[in-house]
């Protein structure tokens, strides 16, 4: 079962009937952007995951891009039209060191898609013209602009070089979800969730977005920007919140305030220093499950069937909302869900990452398999 309709429709040209056809699921994230893609009438196990970097800069320089028809996610640029851009690893490494979390995502969406679907031409051993299809994942406040989106893409890869030289997919759909979307619709299928009333609770690095469906149906989305960068910045001490992510990371999983050590700046007091950084963790965490809990409250039912919790941020912060969730289940914990991915094949060679891929994974999957049935028939 589905939650949403898929309408976001683009009419694929007469003349690009038997062509390599990708599949491909994004998921811009704040920290890492998530790419699940597969080749259309392939088996569903015969996907390959993709990661890259945030970063995306506007190069003024062009001269700078050098062609290289080995480029792979870490060394992507693009020119689209006139203006130059360099993507992930490649932008970070030469342009900017700095995340982006207030920009909306909907700014570099085309850019980033360009430059995924450039990399997964190269990791499929595609020609320079094939068929195209994506879908990806938005904050619920930000699903305004999708028609923009897909607008500007199209218009993109009508005039698309990267460091190999032009390349000219034919794109033949768009669909864009809500965050969450991708766990929300696996969950009411696997529980026969279809009649309740269900909320996905999807937290990450940037936002949490809520989305509630009444029998199968969208009942309301919401976004919020209370994401683990909003935790780390209220960590006190002066410390940068982007070099906090790994270790107040490891220290919520291990407990070990030995691994928060190197983050330290005095060298006469560590000792004193790293017990009121521990201090300063517990209290941000305290704060942000407050907010988060009173966000939450105020924009679901009191009562619900099942909740569905998910995301990098979820995970950290689970263990502190679990009561708070049972409360307002009209089952108690029976109809609590955590998603943590488990049933990814091969999707990750971790729990955390795992956890992460989950909504694009299975945004993928349906993907993949309304193509196949379209092939049958």
């Amino acid at each position: 079962m589905t939650i949403t309709k898929d309408s976001d429709n683009i009419t694929m040209p007469a003349s690009s009937v038997g062509s390599s056809h990708l599949l491909v699921a994004i998921d811009f994230g704040g920290s890492l952007t998530k790419v699940v893609a597969s080749l259309d009438g392939k088996k569903i196990d015969a996907y390959k995951l993709l990661t890259m970097t945030p970063h995306c800069v506007e190069v003024t320089d062009a001269q700078a891009l050098k062609s290289e028809p080995d480029f792979d996610e870490k060394s992507v640029w693009l020119k689209i039209g006139k203006s130059s851009y360099a993507v992930g690893n490649f932008a970070q490494a030469h342009y900017s060191n700095l995340l982006d979390v207030q920009t909306a995502k909907t700014d570099t969406a085309v850019q980033k898609t360009c430059a995924v679907i450039a990399v997964l031409a190269q990791v499929f051993g595609l020609p320079v013209s094939f068929n195209v299809t994506i879908a990806c994942v938005l904050p619920p406040g930000e699903l305004s602009a999708k028609e923009d989106y897909k607008t500007d893409l199209v218009s993109a890869l009508k005039d698309l070089t990267v460091p190999s030289g032009k390349l000219k997919p034919r794109l033949l759909k768009v669909n864009t979800l809500a965050e969450g979307q991708g766990v929300l619709n696996y969950y009411t299928a696997k529980y026969g969730l279809g009649d309740k009333v269900v909320v996905t609770i999807m937290s990450g690095f940037r936002n949490t977005s809520l989305l509630l469906a009444h029998q199968g149906q969208a009942g309301g989305r919401k976004t919020s920007g209370l994401g683990f960068y909003r935790l780390l910045q209220e960590i006190e001490g002066g410390y940068d919140p982007i070099d906090l992510i790994a270790p107040v990371s490891e220290y919520r999983a291990t407990n070990d305030p030995q691994v928060l050590r190197h983050l330290l700046k005095s060298t006469k007091n560590p000792d004193r220093e790293l017990e009121r950084l521990v201090k300063a963790i517990e209290a941000a965490d305290a704060k942000f499950v407050g907010d988060l809990s009173s966000w939450i409250k105020s924009n679901m039912p009191p009562q619900v069937d099942a909740i569905v919790g998910c995301g990098g941020t979820f995970d950290y912060i689970e263990k502190d909302l679990n009561s708070f969730l049972i409360a307002r289940i009209k089952t108690g914990d029976k109809n609590l869900y955590i998603c943590k991915g488990e049933s990814l094949p091969n999707a990750a060679d971790n729990i955390e990452m795992r956890s992460r891929f989950a909504d694009i994974y299975y945004v993928w999957h349906s993907l993949h398999r309304k193509h196949q049935a379209q092939l049958k028939e």
